[in-house]
């Protein structure tokens, strides 16, 4: 199930869309191949037919707005018992992951969850999606048949937290297609205008150095005002370009433009942004997030601990030194082809195989 994932089967849509849709749209596509599996995906309403063929992909429409549950909830249990699927995948911490493991149970079926944020596995956080009931989330969790970690830490977490064991499988990361060559001159940052983004750091960041080019890719996220607040302060800072929206089609061309991927959330799971940066021979300036310390391990970039002057000093050690650049660069894309390549999905399918039988 991934309700935002549809604009990822639709070429050049600006529908949005997260981390989370486009792993399991990278899972679905590789799925697929394999004439072993039979794969449906259900979505939102976008406009589509209700059913969708796509070769050996069916997709199926449910709701994409935020209905009242009475309306959503037994929505989604219909689609999902037309579909009569053997394993149901979900994917970010949501309410229907509650009624999709009742379902697994009532109608024997397995149920595979996949972490999408370091939040998922802890009990006590700040917590930004305020919509998700997180104690039938909790119930939800240990009644999954089989829980995927994106990182070494969500693994360690769900187990100390709730006692879960977890299968570890990295983030897939697809080569962009052959882009024009570009030189590297500006610093990135893409994301939503959420609080835990932290969007409004970015632009401190570019007050700081005037003389460099920023580009912002930003696209409104459940706080309102806050998007109006980044958009107004964005197009007043006169070294930002700033940019509404971005088809993933046309995503690759911006990570290949930057020099530096900025990175200024509270916490993440695995960016897929940092995947995208790796791919480019983009290195990595975050404010904290640093999943299982990779970006120190293999030097891929720089992590400020979560200090703003620290992170502004980091900044000029990195783009005083353009060799030190290619370096972290070149060295984010040998970690990121070693290490989350689509050769991943042999994990899931394994793990899927593995669930059935037991």
């Amino acid at each position: 199930m991934s309700l935002h994932g549809y604009p990822l089967f639709v070429k050049n849509s600006s529908g949005y869309f997260g981390g989370a849709e486009l792993q399991i749209s990278l899972i679905v596509k590789e799925l697929i191949k394999d004439k072993r599996f039979k794969v449906s995906l259900i979505t939102g309403d976008y406009g589509q037919p209700n059913v969708v063929k796509m070769g050996r992909l069916t997709i199926y429409k449910c709701f994409r707005k935020k209905f009242h549950r009475f309306i959503e909830l037994p929505r989604a249990a219909l689609v999902a018992k037309k579909i009569s699927a053997d394993v149901y995948v979900g994917r970010t911490a949501s309410n229907l992951l509650w009624l999709m493991a009742l379902f697994c149970r009532i109608f024997n079926k397995k149920l595979v969850y996949m972490v999408a944020h370091d939040w998922d596995c802890q009990k006590k956080f700040f917590n930004p999606l305020t919509r998700v009931n997180r104690q039938a989330f909790y119930r939800a969790l240990k009644l999954a048949d089989l829980i995927i970690a994106q990182t070494q830490k969500q693994k360690t977490m769900l187990k100390k937290n709730f006692g879960l064991e977890s299968t570890l499988m990295r983030s897939l990361a697809q080569p962009p297609k052959a882009i024009k060559t570009s030189k590297k001159d500006v610093i990135l940052w893409v994301g939503r205008a959420d609080k835990w983004k932290r969007p409004l750091e970015f632009i401190k960041l570019a007050r700081m150095l005037p003389q460099e080019k920023f580009v912002m890719i930003c696209r409104k996220g459940l706080d309102a005002q806050l998007f109006s607040q980044t958009l107004r302060l964005a197009r007043s800072q006169k070294n930002i370009e700033f940019i509404e929206s971005v088809s993933f089609e046309k995503i690759s061309q911006f990570f290949s433009q930057a020099k530096v991927f900025v990175n200024t959330s509270i916490a993440e799971g695995f960016p897929n942004t940092f995947l995208q940066s790796g791919l480019a021979k983009t290195p990595v300036l975050s404010l904290k997030v640093n999943p299982d310390g990779y970006s120190d391990r293999f030097s891929c970039g720089l992590t400020a601990k979560n200090d703003f002057k620290l992170m502004v000093k980091s900044a000029h050690q990195m783009l005083k030194n353009e060799k030190g650049l290619k370096l972290m660069g070149q060295n984010h894309y040998n970690y990121v082809a070693e290490n989350h390549s689509l050769k991943n999905i042999n994990i899931f399918k394994a793990a899927v195989v593995k669930c059935l039988k037991d």
